[in-house]
């Protein structure tokens, strides 16, 4: 990973002004500390580091002592101009707010010195500090939370970066994956942004967790700068099917009263539909008044007369072409059964 705010080599492009009177020059460069100390101080009389201080060398002594008006800055603004020698001066130079970069930095003449002539020397410099940019994550459409059981692959999932990323150093190993592997796509011409990713799903089990993280400090922006954590990728995987329990609450099965009956399921189902519940007695159904939840259930049942009866749960059962199962699509397995006798009391 890239260790310095720059994204290349200053170059700056120095232009003589050509004139019939006096062809002169400025030199305008970083103040050399500037780029020894990494860009977190210079001559002492900085008040932050997201302070730039270059020197501008005239070959003439300017008539007009230079001032911040006279240097153009765009992305930034003057903050101080510090007279050296006659020829020399020293120029601070911050960011707008939020720091946008590059600040590019062109000084020009005022009357009193070569009125009228051009810019001299240009410098666009790749500097940008700024440690708050947090990356957005997209799932696109692909499900979000619970994951169907028979999904095994997940495309086209998005972190998008608040500036240029330094492609160089993105790898598969920048992000900590859980319950699969990724592979990144090829991006876009032209498009710095954004990291797509295919996520192949192995995870297995019940409430298995697969997620995509973004490693901290594995990225970088073309200026050196590392993102803040983004929001994780995160879902969950289901591949146990749900079992349900019957089991008896109250009631002893005596005839004219009343027989409760619990159903506990594993996790969370979806529709379920009472008529899925089964008894019988000799061959006559009995019909249950039912109450619940996706969480569990009950029904009770009045015992109409002496003689075995059986409870069961019908988890073959479908509401309309749905079969019941949990909320990633694993059906319903079976519940056992239950047996009640109905009894007069001696």
């Amino acid at each position: 990973m890239a260790t310095s705010r720059f994204s290349g080599p200053f170059r700056p492009r120095l232009e003589a002004l050509e004139s019939r009177e006096n062809p002169a020059t400025i030199g305008w460069a970083l103040n050399p500390p500037e780029l020894s100390t990494g860009l977190t101080a210079s001559d002492g009389s900085k008040t932050r580091d997201t302070t730039l201080t270059y020197v501008a060398t005239y070959s003439d002594p300017p008539t007009v002592a230079p001032s911040a008006k006279s240097y153009s800055v765009i992305n930034g603004r003057v903050v101080d101009v510090r007279r050296v020698t006659s020829t020399t001066y020293q120029v601070d130079i911050a960011p707008k707010t939020g720091g946008r970069a590059p600040i590019n930095v062109e000084s020009f003449v005022l009357a009193g010195w070569l009125t009228g002539a051009p810019a001299s020397s240009t410098d666009s410099i790749s500097y940008f500090k700024n440690e708050n940019q947090v990356p957005r994550t997209s799932t696109g459409s692909n499900p979000k939370g619970i994951l169907p059981s028979s999904f095994t692959t997940l495309s086209n999932l998005v972190f998008t970066f608040p500036s240029d990323i330094n492609r160089t150093t993105v790898s598969a190993s920048d992000f900590i994956v859980a319950g699969g592997t990724i592979t990144l796509n090829t991006p876009t011409a032209g498009d710095n942004r954004t990291i797509s990713i295919d996520l192949n799903i192995t995870a297995t089990g019940g409430a298995a967790e697969v997620s995509i993280t973004l490693r901290p400090g594995a990225i970088e922006d073309t200026y050196g700068n590392s993102f803040k954590p983004a929001p994780a990728l995160r879902w969950t995987k289901d591949t146990v099917a749900p079992t349900a329990t019957l089991s008896v609450s109250s009631g002893t099965g005596e005839v004219g009263k009343f027989v409760t009956v619990d159903v506990a399921f594993s996790e969370t189902i979806t529709n379920f539909k009472p008529d899925m519940i089964s008894i019988t007695q000799g061959g006559t159904t009995i019909v249950p008044r039912v109450a619940g939840s996706r969480a569990g259930w009950s029904f009770r049942f009045r015992v109409p007369t002496t003689g075995a009866i059986t409870i069961t749960l019908n988890t073959t059962g479908t509401v309309g072409t749905t079969l019941v199962g949990d909320r990633s699509g694993n059906a319903l397995t079976s519940s056992g059964s239950l047996s009640v006798t109905g009894f007069v009391p001696s």
